[in-house]
């Protein structure tokens, strides 16, 4: 069996994932700065002002595309797994398993566990799709996943009060055109940055 080279570089994946994953709340340090001028001003501080931080405490859904299409991936599926339930702890990720599209039906393990509808996280949570969107595979597959079936699993994720970020590891050319302006995507591969992440999350 041949060693696995992952499709992210491995000494920025960790970084890289942190940034799309995490949510940036008033939960930091002190603001110092904000307390002076409130207090300078005679201003009763109702709440203590804090800097901005970044935290994955929200945890992180992770939706696992296990069709014909993403059987090459199943590797990297894994690796990214790990790396999440790393950052973000084993209680703080949910994985999810699905074929073609979660709203078929999406579950912790083999198909018999699969639950329909999809039931996004909690309010507040990242939801990281593991998936091609429907771009990859045989050109004729009959169970392809549509646009609408990955539009109504979007707003599904947004109604819950969650944000939604896909992995796909094909190149940018045969992305669906139709998702590009759907969530925030990220290219699955060597190329892909830290910089770019933050520029997806935009």
């Amino acid at each position: 069996r041949p060693p696995h080279l992952p499709l992210l570089a491995p000494r920025s994946t960790a970084a890289l994932l942190t940034m799309v994953l995490s949510r940036v709340s008033p939960e930091g340090e002190l603001d110092v700065d904000r307390a002076t001028e409130e207090l300078s001003r005679a201003r009763p501080l109702t709440a203590i002002p804090r800097l901005p931080l970044s935290t994955l405490r929200h945890g992180v859904q992770i939706l696992a595309d296990t069709s014909r299409a993403m059987e090459p991936f199943a590797r990297d599926v894994e690796d990214v797994i790990a790396h999440v339930r790393a950052l973000a702890g084993v209680a703080g990720t949910q994985v999810l398993r699905f074929a073609d599209v979660p709203l078929r039906g999406a579950g912790p393990g083999p198909r018999s566990t699969w639950q329909r509808p999809y039931r996004p996280p909690r309010p507040g949570g990242r939801v990281l799709i593991l998936s091609d969107l429907g771009a990859g595979g045989p050109p004729l597959n009959p169970w392809r996943a549509t646009e609408r079936e990955w539009r109504a699993t979007v707003t599904t994720i947004r109604q819950r009060g969650c944000e939604p970020v896909a992995l796909i590891p094909l190149p940018e050319r045969y992305w669906p055109r139709w998702a590009r302006s759907l969530l925030p995507l990220l290219s699955w591969d060597r190329g892909t940055t830290v910089g770019k992440a933050l520029g997806a999350r935009r």
